[in-house]
């Protein structure tokens, strides 16, 4: 992954709070306030944490005074292990150079900080392919790693239309409401704005902590061009 982190001062100018939508937002050591309801947010990890009091995630998001809860470290011979052992899934040559492609297509874009990266980069060939590339906002629900906002996919805190490129991969599976989801990248991304998506299709039950449906290659299609998508391209990532 780039080690220059995302500027946290374009995080700021893109921000809105997740209960009310107000953009008037103060920052501050702590975290932000907003002062349209008065809601306090906090930060970990140097992430904000802008979760809704009211998103189902938090029923499961280890949140403890409006911070993830980290988790224990696994065993040293355990973590050993997990760093060596075989990757989960094997990207074909033909999905990555399409990840590239849109990377270097929308180079602009990501050296203006209009990019985002969502439920990825943790695994070894997004750390590898994402090296060579400006940062990217990175925004999800873990307690592992780096994330610039830990939010939820169906209320995404950023206002209209200030993105123009965003990858996911292996989220949506895991979201309660991928209808809402959807139409919520619609609604941040520009118009002209690219999404980079990927689904598991046949692939085990995993909790992480939920795990909600599949789609088949057509069904995520139809999903992204009910809510406003043009559909550039499909096919297999991996498998």
């Amino acid at each position: 992954m780039h080690s220059e982190p995302y500027s946290r001062a374009r995080i700021q100018k893109i921000l809105r709070c997740p209960d009310c939508k107000s953009t008037a937002l103060e920052f501050h050591d702590k975290g932000m306030t907003c002062t349209g309801c008065h809601q306090e947010f906090a930060t970990w990890k140097n992430g904000y944490v802008l979760i809704g009091k009211e998103s189902p995630v938090r029923q499961w998001y280890p949140v403890s005074g409006d911070r993830p809860v980290p988790r224990n470290n696994p065993p040293f011979l355990k973590r050993v292990y997990k760093w060596l052992r075989p990757p989960d899934r094997v990207w074909t040559n033909q999905s990555i150079a399409v990840l590239k492609q849109v990377l270097n297509s929308r180079l602009k874009d990501l050296q203006e900080g209009k990019g985002m990266i969502t439920g990825a980069g943790f695994e070894r060939m997004y750390r590898k392919v994402l090296k060579g590339y400006p940062p990217l906002l990175r925004y999800g629900l873990t307690t592992k790693g780096r994330i610039d906002i830990h939010g939820d996919l169906c209320d995404i805190p950023l206002q209209d239309r200030s993105l123009r490129v965003i990858i996911s991969s292996s989220v949506l599976e895991h979201v309660y409401n991928p209808e809402r989801a959807v139409a919520e990248l619609y609604r941040v991304l520009e118009p002209g704005g690219e999404v980079y998506v990927e689904i598991p299709f046949i692939r085990g039950f995993h909790l992480i902590p939920v795990d909600y449906q599949r789609y088949t290659i057509a069904g995520i299609g139809e999903l992204f061009r009910r809510h406003g998508f043009q559909i550039i391209d499909k096919g297999i990532s991996s498998g």
